[in-house]
């Protein structure tokens, strides 16, 4: 019977949770926090109701990997969260190396001299690519 009601209080502490703007405040205040927190089930939850199931995964990302690990990946999966089209084009704008030639056959074919022109200021401008810091082994999973 014990247990039943410390899984119940579990439960509670997960809603309770999902439904805070800044978590880590949360967190802070006390052990029990900190453990939830940490947890890949509140923290998909978290997600779902902070951004929906369309963007959490991209988000989840974007909060970098002190947020996001192996299983919180595996909980969103079960969670059958999809993989975004915006979320999909930012890791292939930032992610990895620029095929250039393909960007040059772009621009060559596709826009205008104005356009082309920003593309490569862009390109220039990003220093750090989105979603570097990801580890590998959490972009392996999906």
């Amino acid at each position: 019977m014990q247990q039943y009601f410390q899984n119940f209080e579990y439960e509670i502490k997960i809603n309770i949770y999902k439904y805070i703007d800044f978590p880590l405040n949360l967190a802070l205040t006390c052990r029990n926090w900190s453990v939830i927190s940490k947890d890949a089930y509140a923290k998909t939850e978290w997600l779902l109701v902070r951004y929906g199931k369309s963007h959490a995964l991209f988000h989840a990302v974007r909060l970098g990997p002190t947020f996001i690990d192996i299983p919180v990946c595996k909980t969103l999966i079960t969670r059958k969260v999809p993989i975004s089209r915006y979320f999909i084009q930012r890791l292939l704008m930032h992610f990895g190396k620029y095929d250039q030639k393909l960007i040059e056959l772009k621009i060559e074919h596709n826009v205008g001299q104005l356009d082309a022109d920003r593309i490569r200021a862009f390109q220039q401008k990003i220093k750090s690519p989105w979603a570097s810091n990801l580890p590998y082994s959490c972009s392996l999973i999906y």
